[in-house]
């Protein structure tokens, strides 16, 4: 049985919580099931990944939670000014 994954309530919760201006959630394969999930910021400020999960956990369920958090200084945009998640998703 497989679960969705809301990657906006994700990343929501994310914005939430830290107060951040943009993250962004996509999937990468690993070679074996369940895909990893990254989270990429944009805000200056580096997040402890713990305290990152910790407060997740509260709100998601756990096959939600991130597995790696990356960090970047400004998102690719696309035409219409939202961040390119095509750019990310490759």
């Amino acid at each position: 049985m497989g679960h969705r994954i809301e990657l906006e309530e994700i990343e929501k919760n994310i914005n939430e919580v830290f107060k951040l201006r943009d993250c962004l959630v996509i999937f990468t394969k690993k070679k074996k099931f369940p895909y990893e999930k990254l989270v990429l910021l944009t805000d200056e400020k580096k997040l402890d990944s713990e305290k990152l999960i910790l407060n997740l956990t509260k709100n998601l369920p756990k096959y939600m939670v991130p597995e790696q958090v990356k960090y970047i200084q400004n998102f690719k945009l696309n035409q219409n000014g939202k961040i390119d998640r095509k750019f990310y998703s490759k």
